[in-house]
This record gives structure tokens, C-alpha cells and sequence, in this order.
């Protein structure tokens, strides 16, 4: 970061601060008129390049949110998984950018958030919305980053909050239905697992032939001594889910 002067007429000068643009890596400049004498001139110069140093300091930018969104889109490419980037994507071309794209990223404001949220409420999930709402405050978070801007206006938007759908149990009745209509299926055994032990979903997914113990009828957590080169102490019972 560096700063220096220029005498535009006896008393008056041009401070001039250089700083670079995280985002593009390009050369930013940014003029502040003063008058006053050539000391106080350099004090008021050290200021800016103090302030700049800190988070009070913005680069100045004419960049729509769009534009920036797409930006910081293409900068997290390679940061999440390709099926995490595509949703991003997707909610920011479908939902994020035709409510706010054509504001300019500093003049975003808490609530055209909330106005947004309000409107996503009515068409669709409030867990989609919620999903949007960290994809907002991630962006805006970046943005500090990059000096773009000073403070998250998405910290003061409020999304709604998750609904918990209400479980039901099936009765025993249920379970046989269940499993008539799924014998023969590919599905069956999963199905069966589930409702005789009360495994979760990816526990089922995870058995695999070594953790059946035929000899004891039990199912174990994988038979870890076996994978590390060691076998089960004599009479020690395998772990059951």
C-alpha cells in the first residue's frame, strides 16, 4: 500500500493512494483533495493509507451484484464439490440475480434481502430459501474480503427458519404393507434392516459382507480389528448397532 502527493496550486493537493484490486489483481487509485500545507498533507496522506490497511477502506467498484456474482461463482469453482457448484449456480441464475442482480454491489441493503426472502417464501421451500440465504451471506462475505465492501448486509436480513417435518411412525400394520409391497424388490432387504434394528439410512449403506457374523447372527460396526491387521480377542462379542 503506498500513498503520495501532488501539488495541484499553492496549498492544495491531490493524494494519491495505490492500493490493488484482490479480486483482478489490478492497480486501483483512488484521489482525495486537501488543503492545507505540505506537512499536514503527508499526515492526512498516512491516515488514508492507515485506514486502508483496515477493514475501513473500500476499493471503489461499479459492479452490478450480477457481475460480482459471477465472479465470486467462477472463484469458488474448485473450493466445493462439482454437484455443490452446480447448485450454487443454479439458485444465484434462478433466484439471486433476477431479484437483485441489477443493483450495484455496494447499494445492496438488508432489506431487498428480506424482500427477497418474502418473495422465495411464496413459490418455493423455506429450506431452499435458508439455502439461498447462506449462499447470499457467503458472496457478501467475500466481498469484505476483496474490499469491495465494508460490512454483510446479509447479517441483518432474517430468512426464515427451518420447519421440521413431523415424523410418523409406522404401526405394525404399516410395516407389513410395506414390506409386502417392496418383497422382491431390490429395496426389500434395506426395508427389512430398517424396521427389524432401526439403523439409519447410511449405516445400511455402509454393511458390507464382513460385518455379518453368520456364526452369531449379529451385524457389526465393520470388524475394524480385521481391517487393521488384527483379529477379535477370543469370546469378545462383536459391536451391535
Amino acid at each position: 500500500m503506498r500513498g503520495h502527493l501532488r501539488e495541484r496550486s499553492p496549498g492544495h493537493w491531490a493524494i494519491v493512494i495505490d492500493t490493488v484490486d484482490a479480486a483482478t489483481g489490478k492497480r486501483k487509485r483512488k484521489w482525495h483533495s486537501f488543503e492545507g500545507t505540505k506537512r499536514q498533507a503527508q499526515v492526512r496522506c498516512a491516515e488514508l493509507i492507515a485506514q486502508s490497511k483496515d477493514a475501513g477502506y473500500i476499493v471503489p467498484s461499479k459492479a452490478t451484484f450480477a457481475e460480482f456474482l459471477t465472479r465470486w461463482i467462477e472463484h469458488k469453482r474448485g473450493k466445493l464439490s462439482a454437484q455443490s457448484h452446480k447448485r450454487y449456480s443454479e439458485l444465484v441464475r434462478l433466484h439471486i440475480a433476477p431479484a437483485l442482480g441489477g443493483t450495484p454491489l455496494k447499494k445492496i441493503e438488508p432489506q431487498q434481502i428480506d424482500s427477497l426472502y418474502t418473495q422465495l417464501g411464496e413459490r418455493v421451500s423455506a429450506e431452499t430459501v435458508i439455502y439461498v440465504h447462506r449462499i447470499l451471506k457467503q458472496a457478501l462475505q467475500q466481498a469484505i474480503k476483496w474490499k469491495l465492501l465494508a460490512g454483510n448486509p446479509a447479517d441483518a436480513a432474517e430468512p426464515p427458519k427451518a420447519e421440521r417435518p413431523t415424523m410418523q411412525a409406522l404401526d405394525a400394520d404399516g410395516i407389513a404393507a410395506l414390506l409386502d409391497a417392496s418383497r422382491g424388490m431390490a429395496v426389500y432387504m434395506p426395508i427389512l434392516l430398517a424396521v427389524m434394528t432401526g439403523m439409519r439410512r447410511g449405516e445400511i449403506a455402509a454393511l458390507r459382507w464382513r460385518s455379518v457374523d453368520f456364526s452369531n447372527a449379529t451385524l457389526a460396526r465393520g470388524s475394524q480389528h480385521r481391517e487393521n491387521g488384527h483379529r477379535r480377542p477370543p469370546g469378545e462379542a462383536p459391536k451391535e448397532w
